[in-house]
């Protein structure tokens, strides 16, 4: 089974998103987090297959969280969900390997293809990996 982080300051958004997961019958592993910071300590202790963050949050935010992320875990999967529609947040994230960035209110139907999406290279990379 899969592992997700769920990031974001607002307890409400992250149990909307373990409510997506269930209506959409993704089965994963889930944790929370309610800033960056919180999820850096986390994933220096636990192996996470999906990192869900948010952008706007206190302590540190979405970005910087990438920003520390990316180069130490390649292989992770990395989508952003955010109230804000800043063109420059998603260009910079889908540079660095952000596999989608998800606009809140979160679209049940976008929410559910971006999963399958993921899952399915995560499916693959574990093929991948297993043939190796």
């Amino acid at each position: 089974m899969y592992h997700i982080l769920i990031v974001d300051d607002e307890k409400i958004e992250r149990n909307g998103i373990k409510l997506l997961l269930k209506m959409a019958g993704i089965e994963l592993e889930i944790s929370e987090a309610c800033n960056g910071k919180e999820a850096l300590s986390f994933l220096e202790k636990h192996q996470v297959d999906i990192l869900l963050t948010d952008m706007k949050m206190p302590n540190m935010d979405g970005m910087e969280l990438l920003k520390r992320v990316c180069p130490e875990y390649p292989q992770m999967k990395k989508i952003i969900f955010s109230g804000y529609s800043e063109f420059e947040y998603a260009k910079t994230a889908m540079k660095m390997g952000v596999k989608d960035y998800i606009l809140k209110p979160v679209d049940p139907e976008e929410f559910k293809e971006t999963m399958d999406k993921v899952l399915e290279e995560l499916d693959q990379q574990t093929i991948i990996v297993m043939r190796e």
